[in-house]
């Protein structure tokens, strides 16, 4: 959690969105897990009890089966959202920015929430707090999605249609 476009994420959205998420649902705790974390995560865990900050994990699964919803707040950089795709198959519902899902087959109100400006960010997290059958519809979608996208089947299936023998 030391690379600055995450960095800059997870601030603006403890600064900008979480508070307004907290003016509804007060005990709302934000997981940030990551190895590394910046000082100033470390910081806004220390001063914010329901702001938790972890060091490097091995295994993430118990932060990720508690979680009702995965955020995504990257407002900078690029790659291959490799995150979005392990939440997805983990059956999560994604709130994420238009960057945050760059470079996957991301899809706004199908498979994940998009939202760039803290109001609509924050909108798209009560929304999937307040009805868990939306939420659950969004986190099956993304399921179904990386099931069918990324399987090892589906992968292999692709290279030896490149390389065959």
């Amino acid at each position: 959690m030391f690379y600055p476009p995450n960095v800059d994420g997870v601030m603006w959205f403890a600064r900008e969105v979480l508070p307004r998420v907290w003016d509804e649902f007060p005990r709302t705790k934000f997981y940030i897990v990551g190895a590394r974390p910046a000082r100033e995560l470390v910081r806004l865990g220390a001063r914010e009890p329901r702001i938790v900050v972890t060091a490097y994990v091995q295994d993430t699964t118990p932060y990720l089966q508690d979680s009702r919803a995965f955020v995504v707040p990257l407002r900078a950089g690029g790659g291959m959202r490799v995150k979005i795709l392990d939440a997805w198959a983990r059956a999560l519902p994604i709130i994420t920015t238009t960057i945050g899902c760059e470079g996957i087959a991301a899809r706004d109100q199908e498979n994940v929430l998009v939202a760039d400006a803290p109001d609509s960010f924050a909108r798209a997290v009560l929304h999937l707090l307040r009805d868990r059958t939306q939420a659950e519809r969004i986190a099956h979608a993304g399921r179904v999605w990386v099931e069918t996208q990324y399987d090892w089947r589906t992968i292999y299936r692709a290279f030896d249609a490149i390389y065959p023998n």
